[in-house]
């Protein structure tokens, strides 16, 4: 008798620490939270992006930062505040719809308010990877 609920209780404890692993495999990747970096393609002016989303209700937002060059080839940061939904396409893969604002670009140690452009055509595989166009610029992000 003890054999056996030893047995089973062996089994559930399999079924359970399945059901975890499961859970984190699936729930894991489903969010967009978390830190995102890669490179932003344009050229000569392009550079390393990171940005750093939370959910925040239906939408996730954070910040984020990306190191350019300007048109006269000096170094530049611009800072963003980010706002991003997400539409299903029934292909595991998510279009998202990405707004961006208080966006400061610091050249020479000199910080200037800068107008946004949103990125578009911005798509997530759903898992580690997304890509997308700002303004005549290509970028890939990956989950850190």
């Amino acid at each position: 008798m003890r054999r056996r609920k030893m047995e089973r209780d062996r089994k559930m404890g399999r079924r359970w620490m399945m059901g975890v692993a499961v859970a984190i495999l699936l729930g894991g990747c489903s969010s967009l939270s978390g830190i995102w970096s890669g490179e932003v393609d344009c050229g000569d002016i392009g550079g390393d992006v990171e940005i750093e989303l939370e959910k925040d209700d239906d939408v996730w937002v954070g910040e984020g930062e990306w190191d350019c060059t300007d048109l006269w080839g000096y170094d530049c940061t611009q800072t963003f505040d980010t706002e991003i939904e997400k539409e299903d396409l029934d292909d595991g893969e998510w279009e998202l719809d990405v707004n961006n604002s208080d966006c400061v670009v610091i050249v020479l140690g000199v910080p200037s308010q800068a107008g946004c452009t949103d990125p578009h055509d911005v798509y997530w595989d759903g898992r580690d990877t997304i890509t997308g166009e700002w303004d005549v610029c290509d970028f890939e992000l990956e989950r850190d």
